[in-house]
């Protein structure tokens, strides 16, 4: 399955579809993907949520093998931020996409790779004049 978020909103009422393959949209209330209607998230997050849910349930019972790579933020400012406000701001302003429709759902056939960043696992690590 390939699920795509699409945005219907606009940039100051953002709001997201889950689509797949066929062009239809995915319903919460019916839990099935519909021709019309379906579900509108007025947050991204909501909606990557509910979409990792549905690529799940096709693997529900599979091994799983767990990578690890650092993501780097440089932040740059003579202000003092707090890590809360920092993690706050990484988590509404960032987003990892998969280019599922050029490169597949995963490395091989048949397989799912599903990327996520835990920024409360978010330390700093010191300055540039540090290093």
């Amino acid at each position: 399955m390939i699920l795509t978020l699409e945005n219907r909103g606009s940039i100051t009422h953002p709001r997201y579809v889950l689509m797949n393959s066929y062009g239809f949209v995915y319903c919460e209330e019916r839990d099935m993907f519909v021709e019309m209607g379906g579900t509108l998230y007025h947050d991204v997050n909501p909606a990557t949520t509910q979409m990792r849910q549905l690529l799940l349930a096709e693997h529900v019972g599979e091994p799983v093998r767990r990578f690890t790579a650092p993501i780097i933020l440089d932040l740059y400012t003579t202000k003092d931020v707090d890590q809360a406000t920092i993690e706050d701001w990484c988590l509404k302003a960032t987003r990892l996409i998969l280019h599922a429709d050029q490169h597949g759902m995963g490395p091989v056939n048949e397989s799912l790779g599903l990327i996520s960043v835990n920024w409360a696992k978010l330390r700093e690590i010191g300055t540039e004049c540090d290093q």
